[in-house]
């Protein structure tokens, strides 16, 4: 009767408040919900929001001076207003030649390296996701089959005490059915314990409380992150963001070098003086005396290099796990076929 009533508690079902989703389901409110993918991708649309931000031309400057305020008509011999000199011109920075063009490039491929680290992280959330998942469905096998085991061994343990009794069966083998029947218990016990644990990671990932009691139902698959990953034609997004650095540290390497020539500022507008208007155009330049930007050239030039290894790294790896996989779907057709010969022999 005690045996009954622990079978009874230790494999009762979940409770009838329990949280049950279809695994896609789940799969895409993990996704939506991750913090980890919603941060990357927040941090990629600041990058591309700040690409577009350096693609825009300063703002024009406006300088007004006025001359000979309050004695217009003793410097001039004109009376107020016709006697006021001065000159009221716009000036413009030309941000072109290799400053801006380098800017610009290295701004672009900064956000589409950020863009591709946003995928990136993606695809490995939904990896966790789907590992997660499967850690949940697998301890819930497990506490069925130590349930089952608990359930055939407490059977037993009972026939076997109902022989004993009868003296048609030894004591000895009750007390070991009875033993068995305790080391069952623990094993659920312990099967239970991990699914809990499986179960709270699962809740925490679809943004429910832990201790929320949540279940799948298993109808489809979704889609795996690998197959995700293959279906971009633009290629791996590790590789893509590799290659985007390199890009924006070239782009550096350009704007540094760009700092070498000067910058020009043309100035246009209207100058007055002895009471003739006429236009005024002017041209200020800065002169690269002091800083020619050869540190800065430096840097850039060192930081292109250790993108650039690191695109042949991340390169060198992603061929050598296409060779690794090409051999073992080789090696399993081949298996395969000759699995086939032997039957056919047979």
């Amino acid at each position: 009767m005690v045996g009954s009533a622990l079978l009874f508690l230790v494999t009762s079902q979940l409770p009838a408040d329990t949280l049950r989703l279809p695994v896609v389901e789940a799969y895409d409110r993990a996704l939506e919900r991750s913090v980890v993918v919603a941060t990357a991708v927040a941090r990629a649309d600041s990058v591309t929001a700040a690409s577009r931000q350096s693609a825009a031309l300063p703002n024009p400057g406006l300088s007004i001076q006025l001359e000979n305020v309050g004695r217009a008509r003793d410097v001039t011999g004109l009376p107020f207003p016709e006697g006021i000199e001065g000159q009221a011109f716009f000036s413009q920075r030309l941000p072109f030649g290799p400053t801006r063009a380098g800017t610009l490039a290295a701004a672009q491929a900064n956000a589409r390296a950020f863009s591709a680290d946003a995928e990136a992280v993606r695809l490995a959330e939904a990896e966790g996701i789907v590992v997660a998942f499967a850690a949940l469905l697998r301890a819930d096998r497990w506490v069925r089959v130590a349930a089952l085991e608990l359930q055939a061994l407490t059977d037993l343990r009972d026939r076997l005490q109902l022989q004993a009794e009868a003296g048609s069966a030894s004591t000895g083998d009750a007390a070991r059915a009875e033993l068995e029947v305790g080391l069952a218990v623990t094993e659920l016990a312990r099967r239970r314990a991990a699914a809990a644990v499986a179960r709270a990671e699962v809740a925490r990932r679809l943004g429910v409380d832990p201790m929320e009691p949540v279940s799948l139902l298993v109808d489809r698959c979704p889609a795996s992150p690998d197959a995700l990953a293959a279906s971009n034609p633009e290629g791996v997004p590790e590789l893509r963001a590799a290659r985007a650095r390199v890009e924006a540290a070239e782009g550096r390497v350009q704007a540094s070098r760009g700092q070498a020539l000067p910058d020009l500022i043309p100035q246009f507008g209207l100058r007055r003086g002895a009471g003739f208007s006429a236009l005024y155009l002017g041209m200020d330049a800065t002169l690269p005396i002091f800083n020619r930007g050869r540190a800065g050239t430096s840097a850039a030039e060192a930081g292109r290099l250790a993108a650039e290894w690191r695109l042949a790294e991340l390169e060198a790896a992603r061929e050598a796990e296409l060779a690794v996989a090409v051999t073992l779907r080789s090696r399993a057709s081949s298996h395969a076929s000759e699995k086939v010969a032997e039957g056919a022999s047979g």
